[in-house]
């Protein structure tokens, strides 16, 4: 059974933050500051790699650092000239009034845009932590929030699973399950698809869904 970690706990810090911030806000002013790191995410994702291949076209070489370097340029550049253009209707937007139900939106859109945030770096983190040294496998995978933060990415910014970050994350993941299928030669690819339907549906860890197929045989 998965159980709550560090990772988890330094993942929730910023989506509670969010959600008070949000709530103080209103829901006009996060809608500003999500569409800033929307399309910021969006330009990243869909961008960066294009941008990789122009240097790599140019330079005939291609950096390890390079791929999220440009991902961090472009999402920080584009996302502050949204976030700047909101703020030039900041004095309209604060005239209007923050009722409770306006405030409960601004706190939900707050919490989603911590969760891009949040998710978004975790995603840059593991492609320059190649050798796992910052974050273990083990405790990504046991994780309650970690792979709910990714895939909120992955799956809703368009693109975002063509790009090489989101490629590397998800390479590394599966490199790890091939490893531990090797080391236990009992264990087939039909018992790892099994094994992971289990996971999902009683919310338990791979490796415990693993053990219990391991049992049954």
């Amino acid at each position: 059974m998965c159980e709550v970690n560090f990772l988890d706990i330094i993942i929730a810090i910023p989506l509670v933050y969010g959600a008070y911030k949000g709530f103080r806000n209103g829901f006009i002013m996060e809608i500003f500051t999500i569409l800033a790191l929307f399309v910021g995410l969006y330009a990243a994702f869909t961008f960066s790699d294009q941008l990789t291949g122009m240097f790599v076209d140019t330079q005939h070489e291609e950096p390890e650092y390079l791929p999220p370097l440009i991902f961090i340029v472009l999402l920080i550049g584009v996302g502050f000239g949204v976030y700047f253009a909101g703020k030039a209707l900041e004095k309209v937007i604060k005239a209007a009034m923050l009722s409770t139900p306006n405030r409960i939106a601004g706190g939900i859109i707050g919490t989603a845009k911590f969760l891009y945030f949040t998710g978004s770096m975790l995603m840059f983190m593991t492609s320059m932590d190649k050798d796992e040294k910052f974050i273990s496998s083990d405790t990504k995978e046991n994780s309650l929030l970690y792979r709910f933060s990714t895939e909120f990415v992955s799956k809703t910014i368009p693109g975002a699973t063509e790009t090489y970050l989101y490629k590397f994350q998800t390479g590394k993941e599966n490199e790890k399950k091939e490893e531990e299928m090797n080391s236990n030669p009992e264990i087939s690819k039909e018992d790892i698809i099994k094994a992971r339907e289990l996971a999902e549906k009683y919310n338990i860890s791979e490796k415990e869904a693993i053990e219990i197929i391991k049992k049954s045989k």
